[in-house]
């Protein structure tokens, strides 16, 4: 379990440009992301950006932890990953949540929007409880969401 969050700490720093937010016990790691949206709207962000996002973001994550587990001579070997993905409307900025989970091994939430011209990505990965969900409305991943979108995920 613990190359679990080496690989989790690897990628997350591989995943995002910026700083991550942990400390030597958390128990969720953040990290956040930005690039040009090119030109891309909320209006852009419909089913089919959806699928194309959760694609991505499994392809991604699995051919870095292949590359991190063949570089420490472990077999690259993965578990099908549970995707599940939707999106949320937040304070009238609409935000994909992308959940990635191999059951006693990884859980990470991705959230991706976009605002202003920015393509935004909010990461929060577990590193330990790896069946207990990722809260998005609180807990560090929730006050991530607020400082990188400017929006609370909690039901009023």
């Amino acid at each position: 379990m613990r190359y679990i969050r080496q690989v989790t700490i690897s990628l997350l720093l591989n995943l995002a440009i910026g700083t991550p937010a942990w400390s030597a016990d958390s128990e969720i790691l953040t990290m956040s992301a930005s690039e040009e949206a090119g030109g891309a709207t909320q209006s852009d962000l419909d089913l089919q950006a959806l699928k194309m996002l959760e694609n991505r973001t499994v392809q991604q994550l699995e051919n870095k932890m292949r590359a991190y587990l063949s570089s420490q001579g472990q077999s690259p070997q993965l578990s099908k990953f549970e995707a599940e993905s939707h999106y949320v409307d937040a304070q009238g900025r609409k935000l994909a949540v992308i959940r990635l989970r191999i059951p006693k091994t990884l859980n990470q939430a991705y959230v991706y929007g976009i605002k202003d011209n920015a393509f935004l990505r909010v990461v929060c990965a577990r590193t330990k409880s790896f069946d207990e969900a990722i809260p998005l409305f609180y807990g560090p991943c929730g006050e991530k969401i607020r400082e990188v979108f400017g929006v609370n995920l909690a039901p009023k």
